[in-house]
């Protein structure tokens, strides 16, 4: 059995301590505003950086005001409000999402978990964010940077993984805490507000609310406060660098992580990889959600401008094992050397070449080809823009990554050969742009 946890410290720490001015930690809105806003900013905060969501949320607000302006749009309205944030299924989803909210919720955010689940993108944390920002209820919004702070305070390792039951009590002792302090906390906080010791500031509330009913909502530990105060207590104090961590102002001292010093959790060194980045070939796979494939179109010597080239291949003639031939068959982009950053150069490469603005992910494959040159595969998808490449369905690509470089010859000579098939393209991606 845990012990309980200090909330009321933890409380006390963030209103004098918490990042209080975050734009989406204003709760002065109605419940049909707040909710569309708590929303918007947990998605994008979700593996995102807090100083990039920033910018973003201020401008898709501008743009999209409510809920219905976002389900009304189409992703090539909304693409240029979030491109460069990552993950575009989670802008086709942020929009599947508000569709669904306007369809079948009259434009207003579900309080209750079960309902809030069946949105595109929601899952166990985003769904328990709505309810504790948005509605304020006694909840904890689980993830991994949560449960690295109670895993911390009881064990003294955050990879010390808490079980359900675990994660449970916890949340049926902050509910309970939450339930007993409305009263014990009353007078003590009343006298707070009068000496000024309290920031109102960073109290959830409205423009219409007195003093004493600010007072008698801020008196319960609710949601909004102890989850931003988690949030902020681990963006803050409890780091992953212990050089970072000012022991002196850390402010749970029966916490067993601060009473160890970082003695039980073990330090996980990176492991250097041998592999040469830099002096690697980088290789796009551009695909459609990974149905179909696109490659540079198939091009006759004789061929002009005007000609009309074949729109698709069929499975046959692009078996990895048969694909040494250009004409016959899928082969990756060679995009040319990692010269520093093997993303950024594929996102150049596709808007220079073709006009495309295209998402990268990490290169997922790191190997050598049959002459030990090194190369890395990333895999790659159309934003925005319109292209004429043949396409290919059915194909066997995750996984089989290596058939297919196989039949890429690395060099000067492929380099120069594919240096004109783009420039045989220029005039019809211009005709295609979307720009």
């Amino acid at each position: 059995m845990l012990q309980p946890f200090p909330f009321s410290e933890l409380r006390d720490w963030y209103l004098k301590n918490g990042r209080s001015t975050l734009p989406w930690r204003d709760y002065s809105h109605d419940t049909k505003t707040l909710g569309y806003r708590v929303w918007l900013a947990e998605t994008m905060l979700q593996q995102t950086q807090v100083e990039r969501v920033k910018e973003y949320f201020k401008n898709i607000l501008t743009a999209f005001p409510t809920v219905e302006d976002l389900a009304a749009c189409s992703y090539e309205e909304f693409f240029p409000y979030y491109k460069w944030l990552g993950y575009y299924s989670r802008a086709r989803n942020m929009l599947a999402a508000a569709k669904q909210v306007v369809d079948d919720f009259w434009g207003i955010f579900p309080e209750d978990t079960q309902s809030l689940r069946t949105l595109k993108w929601v899952g166990p944390y985003t769904a328990e964010a709505i309810r504790a920002f948005a509605y304020n209820e006694s909840t904890l919004s689980f993830d991994t940077n949560l449960e690295k702070i109670f895993s911390r305070y009881y064990y003294g390792n955050k990879f010390q993984k808490l079980t359900k039951d675990e994660k449970s009590q916890i949340l049926a002792d902050f509910q309970k805490q939450s339930q007993e302090t409305h009263q014990t906390r009353k007078v003590q906080e009343r006298q707070d507000l009068i000496a000024g010791s309290v920031q109102k500031s960073t109290w959830p509330k409205s423009t219409s609310q007195s003093d004493d009913e600010i007072w008698s909502v801020s008196c319960v530990f609710s949601g909004r406060d102890i989850n931003n105060a988690l949030m902020d207590y681990g963006a803050t104090i409890s780091l992953n660098s212990i050089a970072s961590i000012d022991w002196d102002s850390y402010p749970l001292h029966s916490s067993t992580f601060y009473q160890t010093r970082w003695e039980l959790e073990p330090v996980k060194e990176k492991k250097k990889s041998s592999f040469p980045n830099k002096q690697a070939y980088v290789l796009a796979i551009l695909h459609e959600n990974h149905k179909k494939y696109f490659s540079l179109p198939v091009i006759p010597a004789n061929a002009g401008i005007c000609q009309q080239q074949p729109k698709k291949q069929s499975e046959a003639k692009t078996d990895p094992a048969t694909s040494a031939g250009w004409h016959n068959s899928f082969r990756p982009f060679l995009i040319g050397k990692n010269t520093w950053n093997p993303r950024a150069i594929t996102q150049e490469y596709f808007l220079k070449n073709f006009w495309l603005e295209v998402s990268v992910r990490p290169p997922e494959v790191k190997s050598y080809n049959k002459h030990e040159i090194p190369y890395m595969v990333c895999y790659v998808q159309v934003q925005s823009g319109k292209h004429s490449f043949s396409e290919f369905e059915g194909l066997k690509v995750r996984g089989f990554e290596e058939g297919y470089v196989e039949g890429v010859e690395f060099g000067d000579k492929w380099e120069k050969e594919c240096l004109n098939k783009h420039d045989y393209f220029e005039v019809e991606a211009k005709q295609n742009s979307l720009f």
